[in-house]
């Protein structure tokens, strides 16, 4: 596949989270063999292998924190890997208090569905794990 066609998928599976959530982006196609990589430096950081236990670890973390993301910016890196960087937008799920949280994440993209997810708490580590500058 092409950069652009990368980025479509990518695109594709952020809009599916904001219209439907996890099973939203699923649908949107996920390998079975996804992988999520936990953002660096959470308490409980971990990666979660398989189409199923990615799912349900979104799924944690949405009963958390119900939220939005806004794409900022989404660079092909490579010849199959898309850094999006994101503006979280949401309220605590308990608490309903505000939260706004930069997040990038580098997907990798294999056969038109994404394979995996590596999430950062802010645009510069997104971009330092895609090896890119600034």
């Amino acid at each position: 596949m092409s950069q652009e066609e990368n980025i479509a998928v990518a695109r594709r599976s952020f809009a599916g989270w904001n219209e439907g959530g996890v099973q939203g982006s699923r649908d949107v196609g996920w390998t079975d063999d996804a992988e999520l990589h936990d953002p660096p430096g959470l308490p409980d950081a971990a990666v979660h292998r398989g189409a199923d236990a990615v799912a349900a670890r979104l799924e944690e973390l949405t009963d958390l924190l119900p939220n939005q993301l806004e794409i900022l910016d989404a660079i092909a890196v490579g010849e199959d890997e898309v850094l999006m960087i994101t503006q979280f937008h949401g309220e605590g799920g308990s608490s309903g208090t505000p939260v706004e949280q930069q997040v990038s994440v580098l997907m990798q993209i294999a056969e038109g569905k994404v394979s995996r997810w590596r999430v950062f708490m802010s645009a510069e580590k997104g971009r330092a794990a895609a090896g890119l500058s600034g």
